[in-house]
């Protein structure tokens, strides 16, 4: 059975929530604060977060938009239709921020679609996944920054020190460059978030809270809120799907 807990805050400094999720056909976006928990004992599940890019000026659109398409086209039967389903959902966001006036929009996306005990994680941007193995947390995803590339290497000199910029978003261009796809098969765990948390908190600082957190959902409520307390500059979205056997 998979089980899924999903949470999204505006945080404390901005106006706007410009994060959404989808959880399988449930999606939510325009929303102050929203908490659903979740269940299917189905072979498959489909979940994913987007942020708004917030230098955009419709990244809440950006946002509506990618969850419209993907609740539409939910169902994914084999890996194969992963990429192409994703490059879809680019295109159709693309094409609705230009036909309606708001070329000035983007968003992340990261998500994780379970295919009989199989995890396909896939992300544009810099939203999180991580698989949940005996209390730790292995990145899953690759961040589109300028900081990915260069690695422990770090910015080269004369560099802006501060937030590395996107090199590439959902919606900004008719095609998208690279889908980054990985096939995760040792976890029945997993931790979707956005850069509201993980700027906020450390890799080892939320292993120990999820370590201290024996429910997964007062868990999940707890990142958002440890966001929240250092400041909570940005909007915080944060999912958690979890396998258990019957």
């Amino acid at each position: 059975m998979y089980k899924v807990y999903a949470i999204t805050d505006t945080g404390k400094k901005r106006t706007q929530n410009q994060d959404g999720f989808l959880v399988d056909g449930i999606h939510c976006e325009h929303s102050d604060h929203r908490e659903i928990y979740y269940e299917s004992d189905g072979e498959t599940v489909h979940v994913a977060l987007c942020d708004g890019v917030g230098s955009t000026e419709y990244a809440a659109y950006a946002v509506e938009k990618a969850q419209e398409y993907l609740c539409s086209h939910l169902r994914i039967a084999e890996e194969q239709e992963i990429e192409s389903r994703i490059l879809a959902m680019n295109e159709y966001v693309y094409h609705s921020l230009q036909s309606s006036q708001r070329a000035d929009g983007a968003c992340t996306i990261a998500g994780v679609v379970m295919l009989q005990q199989t995890a396909y994680i896939y992300n544009i941007g810099d939203s999180s996944v991580f698989s949940i193995n005996h209390g730790y947390l292995e990145k899953q995803t690759t961040d589109d920054t300028l900081a990915s590339l260069f690695g422990e290497q770090g910015w080269p000199e004369g560099e802006p020190s501060g937030k590395p910029p996107l090199l590439q978003s959902v919606g900004t261009h008719p095609v998208i460059e690279l889908v980054h796809i990985k096939k995760e098969q040792n976890a029945a765990a997993f931790l979707l978030c956005t850069d509201g948390i993980t700027d906020m908190l450390s890799l080892d600082e939320m292993e120990e809270l999820l370590e201290a957190e024996k429910d997964w959902k007062t868990a999940a409520q707890r990142l958002v809120s440890e966001a929240n307390q250092r400041g909570g500059y940005d909007n915080a979205t944060v999912i958690l799907l979890v396998y258990e056997e019957e």
